[in-house]
């Protein structure tokens, strides 16, 4: 029932963050781009755990967890630590909302990775299925 609930809200929200914050897509960086395509991978992880359907082989769901677990982790230690002294990271991690407030930037960043950990579980258990 939980993971029912988190599924919900989980879309509700995606949607509600590409529709509020809709930039200029000539405006968008990498880093909005790889942003986009996790969100919708993890909602589809959530959905494929929730309704337990396989949507991907566990051979992908490994590789797109280590994927996910590899760039968060390293979002936050650019966004909490490196951001302001490597400079050539920018192209990878720097969202366009970050162009006018840096503190806005880093916030978001870290609450979609919090609000992620749940289906970042689902993606693990769908790959690693015992």
């Amino acid at each position: 029932m939980w993971w029912k609930i988190y599924f919900w809200a989980l879309l509700i929200l995606t949607m509600v963050a590409f529709i509020g914050s809709v930039p200029p897509l000539t405006s968008l960086t990498f880093a909005d781009w790889r942003g986009v395509a996790e969100s919708i991978l993890i909602v589809i992880g959530a959905y494929a755990y929730v309704i337990k359907k396989e949507v991907f082989r566990s051979q992908i769901w490994k590789i797109l967890f280590w994927y996910l677990t590899i760039f968060w982790s390293l979002d936050l230690l650019y966004h909490l630590f490196l951001g302001q002294s490597l400079d050539f990271l920018q192209v990878l991690f720097k969202n366009s909302s970050e162009v006018s407030n840096s503190t806005s930037g880093d916030f978001g960043v870290l609450a979609s990775i919090i609000l992620g950990l749940p289906a970042l579980y689902a993606i693990y258990k769908l790959g690693y299925k015992k």
